[in-house]
This record gives C-alpha cells, structure tokens and sequence, in this order.
C-alpha cells in the first residue's frame, strides 16, 4: 500500500513538472538534448500540446493509482 501511495505520487509530481512545463513554454523541457529531436519534427508548439497531454494523463494516472490503493468508494 505504501508502495502504492509513493507511486501514486510520483505521477502526480512528474504530470505536474509537464504540465507546468508545456503550459509556461519552460526552457528546461523544451530545450534540453534529449527531447532537441522530437522539438524538431513535430515543432515547438507541438511538443507543448503533447506534454500538456502526457501531463495530464500522469496526474490523472497517480489519481486513479491513490484511489485504487485506498479502495476510495464515490
């Protein structure tokens, strides 16, 4: 379970970082070698859109991953 939770917030964290990353066109993520290539081909504005996604999605991955680890009934 603690496992779980440590998970849980480490996607919330990372989907965070991406999502304030693309959201603020941060230097940090759009501009390092290791994503130089992907900037590249699909353009700055679509690497952004692209992270906002994936950001989202990680957010919305530890939430479900908290929810499931503490059997959260609605």
């Amino acid at each position: 379970m603690i496992t779980d939770c440590v998970a849980a917030i480490l996607f919330v964290f990372s989907g965070t970082m991406a999502l304030f990353g693309s959201i603020t066109n941060a230097d940090w993520l759009l501009k390092s070698n290791q994503v130089a290539f992907f900037v590249k081909t699909v353009g700055q504005k679509g690497a952004r859109i692209f992270y906002a996604i994936l950001g989202m999605g990680g957010i919305a991955a530890g939430i479900c991953i908290f929810i499931r680890a503490n059997n959260v009934v609605f």
